[in-house]
């Protein structure tokens, strides 16, 4: 790294980053797939599923073919983007054009309502879990499961991806400080990498 941090200030400030054109890359390259689909698949709705850039896209889209527009916040897509100063106008303006807003939580919500974005439209709508995947199992499958992953007390798990913004290195910080606990982090990304032991 170079000196004062230089390094992670140039991967900060890299222009593929700011987001400024994403969505209308996106929304070009979905022209003429939905073009050639539309004559079969007569879709009367666009639903976004994450806020920047396919919402702002799919604001242009409803527009181009005269259907409404829903879309849902999750995270970043309002905490980052909806902060940036190359993406923050486009996505407050697509909140605002967007004929139905989903939130993941009533934080979230709030958050949109304070960048602008209309209250009434907005409603929360929690993601959605696989029970039969994801559920508690009993006290033995629990402790072979521990034993198989080398945890003999508690475990603190962080899922996100490894990048600077979710905060895994506060969470590696908080653990360390605490004796007998075990850390794992899920997910994906180059920031990792220096994270395995």
């Amino acid at each position: 790294m170079a000196r004062g941090g230089r390094a992670a200030a140039a991967v900060h400030d890299d222009p593929c980053d700011r987001g400024r054109w994403h969505a209308a890359a996106l929304t070009r390259a979905l022209i003429p797939v939905l073009d050639a689909v539309r004559p079969d698949f007569p879709f009367d709705v666009i639903d976004a599923s994450f806020f920047f850039p396919d919402g702002v896209a799919a604001v242009a889209l409803g527009r181009r073919y005269g259907v409404p527009v829903s879309i849902k916040a999750r995270g970043a897509d309002i905490h980052h983007w909806g902060r940036a100063a190359g993406t923050r106008a486009q996505i407050r303006r697509a909140g605002r054009a967007a004929d139905g807003l989903l939130a993941v939580s009533a934080a979230m919500r709030a958050d949109m309502i304070a960048m602008g974005m209309p209250e009434a439209r907005i409603r929360v709508h929690h993601t959605g879990v696989d029970q039969d995947r994801f559920r508690p199992i009993d006290a033995a499958a629990r402790a072979g499961e521990a034993a198989r992953l080398g945890v003999t007390g508690p475990l603190v798990l962080s899922v996100g991806a490894l990048i600077p913004r979710k905060g895994h290195d506060v969470v590696i910080a908080a653990v360390a400080r605490l004796p007998g606990v075990s850390l794992r982090i899920a997910g994906e990304g180059a920031t990792g990498r220096g994270w395995r032991r």
